[in-house]
């Protein structure tokens, strides 16, 4: 893969505190690490295979958008319209590509690198991001112009409505400028929260005051948050459910007499698109952690989210992961393409229960929701071990 130098930060920070949240920085770093194999491009050999419903051709085109990609200066409408794709294509194509290489690293690089840290789209120059802002009215720019001239932020604050300032905030992040955070002016108000004493009308009446999902993370932030998410709780009370099920459980929980509250609110689908979802936040006081967990537990209503959809084959394990950890931990690989390697297909109608016995020295999870099987990442060796014997024993291989 053609490596390059580490594009111009779009945060203004260094490479640690960029490391902090998803940025195509962390993608970039992890590509160009000198650790990092990048076996699928340099050699022929297929590792990760390419599988039954890609041909020869589409995996080759592939690899060379991903690279093309990661190792130039090109933005994703730039390396789409050489290959007729839309961006969008583009960027699945690359995460797909990032995957790929992710999944044959060892143990130690991913702890450094967690995959739910990676982007994918690069930063727009500082030069292009200044047009824009004057495009757009020139309030980043402005901002800008008057920090050179001496002025302090909160001489700026002054000048702006808290809307201006929300609008600009993330903007100006990348242009190497902090508009901090005013926390403490939404706090007092809900302070009372944190009064045992308070009754559960009054509690009530505060949690449906909040309206606004920046509201909410004030609260919902710190050592001893005043709200805590409806989701969250659930799963403290060791409930098994998908994002449609936290609905079911706030409505229970407010049928047996708990103060809880929620709001919706249209939020960004996607970094870059203008493409808006609904979201629906759901939340109760912090301070009734104990009484709604309780709740949970003594409730028959929940008696069906109680069962782990995740089952496990093979070597036994003190806990079993969820759902969500399986899919997006980055600790788990799917067992298909694996056996893909070993077999040189899949293994098609062949049930995946009947190839992993008891004696198998590495856990094997069955998402039972899906029908997809994971495998943990630093027991590969000795589950590829097994499978080559395995499958070689009943004539697979």
């Amino acid at each position: 893969m053609a490596k390059s130098e580490a594009l111009e930060g779009n945060r203004g920070t260094d490479s640690v505190s960029s490391l902090q949240e998803s940025s195509f920085e962390n993608t970039l770093a992890f590509v160009t690490d000198e650790r990092v194999s990048s076996l699928p491009i340099e050699t022929r050999v297929q590792t990760p295979p390419r599988s039954k419903w890609t041909t020869q051709a589409h995996w080759e085109r592939d690899w060379d958008i991903t690279g093309e990609y990661l190792g130039t200066d090109k933005t994703l409408e730039e390396v789409g319209r050489k290959h007729s794709l839309v961006a969008e294509r583009i960027r699945q194509v690359v995460k797909k590509g990032v995957r790929q290489l992710y999944q044959i690293q060892s143990t130690g690089v991913k702890s450094e690198f967690p995959f739910y840290q990676f982007g994918y789209r690069k930063p727009l120059p500082l030069s292009l991001r200044r047009r824009r802002s004057e495009a757009r009215g020139g309030l980043s720019v402005r901002i800008e112009k008057e920090i050179l001239e001496g002025k302090t932020i909160p001489q700026i604050k002054e000048g702006l409505d808290p809307g201006q300032i929300s609008q600009v905030r993330r903007g100006l992040r990348g242009w190497g400028i902090e508009i901090p955070y005013e926390i403490t002016p939404i706090l007092p108000r809900y302070e009372k929260l944190r009064d045992p004493k308070l009754s559960d009308e009054e509690k009530q009446k505060l949690l449906d005051s909040v309206e606004h999902n920046s509201v909410l993370r004030v609260l919902s932030s710190g050592e001893e948050p005043l709200t805590m998410p409806v989701s969250k709780i659930g799963q403290e009370a060791g409930l098994f459910f998908r994002g449609e099920k936290v609905n079911f459980i706030y409505t229970v929980l407010r049928s047996k007499g708990l103060p809880a509250s929620s709001f919706s609110q249209f939020v960004r689908y996607r970094k870059g698109n203008r493409e808006k979802r609904r979201l629906t936040y759901y939340f109760i006081c912090a301070s009734d952690r104990d009484r709604a967990i309780e709740i949970i537990k003594s409730a028959s209503e929940f008696n069906q989210l109680r069962i782990n959809p995740v089952t496990i084959l093979g070597k036994a394990t003190d806990r079993i992961p969820r759902e969500g950890e399986l899919v997006n931990s980055g600790n788990y690989s799917h067992l298909g393409p694996l056996v893909i390697v070993i077999r040189g297909k899949s293994l098609s109608h062949i049930k995946v229960e009947d190839i992993i016995l008891d004696d198998c020295p590495a856990s094997v999870f069955r998402l039972g929701s899906k029908q997809q099987t994971f495998y943990r990442l630093d027991q590969e060796e000795q589950l590829r071990k097994y499978l080559k014997k395995r499958l070689r024993d009943i004539g697979l291989v």
